[in-house]
């Protein structure tokens, strides 16, 4: 029999995920900030309205060795194409050696185009996102994406 069986609970540190947003319509933006702090608990998200100001930001985490779990983009905004956000977004993965994943949402995108029916895919100059999803998502499988597109090794 064992006496004076100590038990020790050890609490992992969790972390916050760094989320950033871009897209010009607040309605959207304040729905999936809604959503990514109601399930991906502790998050820090930063939203933007055009490119240019998503792109110092994520530059600025790239010098600053600060981690960014997940970049959000539609293909239509102010400044560049969704698609060349995100090209300019893998250069500077490779100038920096780090790796973000990218999801693309956007009212253009039809259901025969998400890519959530074949699921997180290793991007390519070609095609620089992760993941494409419509707009029109319901609310389940965008959680479920946002989930996989995260927790994916690239």
């Amino acid at each position: 029999m064992v006496k004076n069986l100590k038990i020790f609970h050890t609490v992992m540190p969790v972390h916050t995920k760094n989320i950033v947003i871009l897209d010009d319509h607040r309605l959207f933006r304040d729905s999936l900030l809604g959503i990514l702090t109601e399930h991906f608990m502790p998050v820090s998200v930063q939203q933007f309205v055009e490119s240019s100001s998503a792109l110092n930001y994520i530059e600025q985490c790239k010098i600053n060795g600060e981690h960014i779990d997940l970049i959000i983009t539609d293909q239509n905004h102010p400044g560049i194409s969704g698609f060349a956000f995100a090209a300019a977004c893998r250069k500077m993965e490779r100038q920096y050696n780090s790796i973000t994943p990218l999801l693309l949402m956007s009212m253009t995108i039809h259901e025969s185009d998400d890519t959530t029916l074949i699921g997180v895919h290793i991007p390519t100059e070609k095609e620089p996102f992760n993941l494409k999803l419509s707009k029109s998502i319901e609310t389940n499988r965008l959680i479920e994406s946002i989930a996989a597109v995260m927790n994916a090794k690239y």
